[in-house]
């Protein structure tokens, strides 16, 4: 897959001149075997860059006001079919600036042939093919072996965890007025005991076989299949089921185990199929009904190695604060970037994996710049379907722990921005030495310290110099105050 923005096959028009949207009678007739020939090389270039995606598709992000008559008239240009068209959220319309279609290719048209002739095409600012993600996982009341939420030095060390018991003592959630935590996973097993209680429900639909609520999608109770356009989320593979249960396993039950967030929503929205496997169209999906359905934090425990420039448009549009694992690859993600998790915007928060020694678990990715922090990820026990737990190891375990936390922070803060909400996450981390240079914390995540209302201002700059100074700024040197007056370390310093 290549990132494709389209310059049009000539000089590119002026803002004064160039239309807003299509209409057939402002373009010469279109001629497609001209224009695959003249971008045959470049078909070639895009064919080498390309990575596991679904066949015969690709996504068209098209200028705003674009009309389905306009989409049409560019997918039989190209002897394609307009198969779907997503409606954008008005919260993210303007951050978005555009429309967005899915064509489906005919026999014998390469992928690469159409990204690459779609790359010159006026109507067109952005296309992409539907590329294939994985989650990351390994296979493999608050329980004893929930060292991840409180390690008396089981299989560990005293006090490799969350601190969750502290912030527990602030905050164990609202499951009524807190916010929407959506799982973009494989489903969830809504029947679970230990986490139905905790499950989002659709206020405007019910299971009545009808589209309650009008929406397109048919009982959407509890969340979205994206793959059949319903609201049967059931997860047949578990992964789902293990990650929602980190996040929000009901808590002071007396079964299983707790999550992070005792009283959430959990909004399912099932994207992976049998093998694991994310499609592009699912994820986009899925952010953009969970905008619209009012969540606050998207936890996505999956990625790739492909850069898709839609998917990205799509989550810097929404006002969720995006929970991405960094990834099971061994791998500097600040050399090779891991998506969505290496996508730089403001709300996007990369995660790592760490053990129940705070040491980087063996597999996980790490990146001094591009991951945020680190969160228990080692054989991590939660829930499983049909009423089972059992342990799971990966990034995909870590990031679910940051997402509980962002709702605990969320419930107590409920106006703060995702960025804001990122920041306090990353700031609040406990530096630990074995983590240090893996993340951009150089630490593990802590609820306690993420939740307290810190009154105890840091101490003063020990004796700063100016280094440097010209047309093009300065530099200043200083020693580093406690975070809390002389004690602790401060992590984070804004001029």
């Amino acid at each position: 897959m290549a990132i494709i923005r389209a310059t049009g096959p000539t000089l590119p028009l002026t803002q004064s001149t160039r239309p807003d949207t299509f209409t057939p009678s402002q373009e010469p007739k279109f001629d497609l075997e001209d224009r695959l020939e003249l971008t045959a090389n470049r078909a070639k270039e895009i064919e080498a860059g390309m990575g596991e995606h679904v066949p015969n598709q690709v996504l068209v992000k098209l200028p705003a006001g674009t009309d389905q008559a306009a989409m049409k008239a560019l997918a039989a240009d190209y002897g394609a079919n307009l198969a779907k068209v997503f409606t954008i959220p008005d919260q993210m319309k303007a951050a978005f600036d555009g429309e967005l279609a899915l064509l489906e290719l005919p026999a014998g048209l390469a992928e690469s042939r159409a990204l690459a002739a779609l790359e010159v095409d006026d109507r067109v600012k952005t296309a992409a093919s539907n590329d294939l993600m994985h989650l990351q996982n390994l296979p493999n009341d608050l329980h004893e072996d929930q060292w991840n939420l409180k390690n008396n030095g089981q299989f560990g060390k005293v006090g490799a965890d969350i601190h969750a018991e502290q912030a527990w003592d602030i905050t164990t959630g609202d499951r009524v007025n807190g916010p929407i935590v959506a799982v973009i996973d494989s489903g969830i097993d809504i029947a679970h005991p230990d986490l139905r209680p905790n499950l989002w429900r659709n206020p405007n639909e019910k299971y009545d076989g009808q589209d309650t609520d009008r929406n397109g999608l048919i009982d959407d109770v509890f969340g979205v299949d994206t793959q059949n356009g319903n609201g049967n989320i059931v997860d047949w593979i578990g992964h789902g089921t293990h990650v929602s249960g980190i996040i929000g396993a009901v808590g002071d039950n007396g079964k299983g185990v707790a999550g992070v967030n005792w009283q959430t929503r959990l909004m399912g929205l099932k994207v992976a199929d049998g093998q694991g496997r994310i499609s592009m169209v699912g994820a986009i999906f899925s952010v953009l009904y969970a905008t619209q359905m009012g969540a606050k934090i998207a936890n996505n425990s999956w990625g790739g190695l492909v850069d898709n420039p839609i998917l990205k448009d799509v989550m810097g549009a929404s006002p969720m604060l995006h929970v991405c694992a960094a990834g099971n690859y061994q791998n500097d993600n600040d050399v090779r970037p891991f998506y969505p998790a290496s996508y730089d915007l403001p709300n996007v928060i990369s995660v790592g994996a760490s053990t129940r020694r705070d040491e980087p678990l063996y597999i996980s990715n790490w990146g001094a710049n591009s991951v945020d922090v680190h969160a228990p990820g080692a054989r991590v026990y939660s829930t499983l379907p049909r009423e089972s737990y059992d342990e799971e190891s990966g990034t995909s375990m870590a990031a679910p722990h940051v997402s509980g936390v962002a709702a605990l922070i969320a419930t107590v803060y409920p106006d703060l921005t995702a960025e804001q909400l990122k920041d306090r996450l990353i700031y609040s981390a406990d530096p630990i030495d074995d983590l240090h240079g893996k993340s951009v914390s150089g630490g593990r995540l802590n609820a306690y310290r993420a939740l307290a209302d810190d009154k105890i201002a840091p101490g003063n700059l020990g004796n700063p110099e100016m280094k440097s100074l010209d047309a093009d700024g300065f530099e200043v040197s200083w020693v580093n105050p406690g975070d809390d007056g002389d004690q602790g370390q401060l992590n984070h310093i804004e001029m």
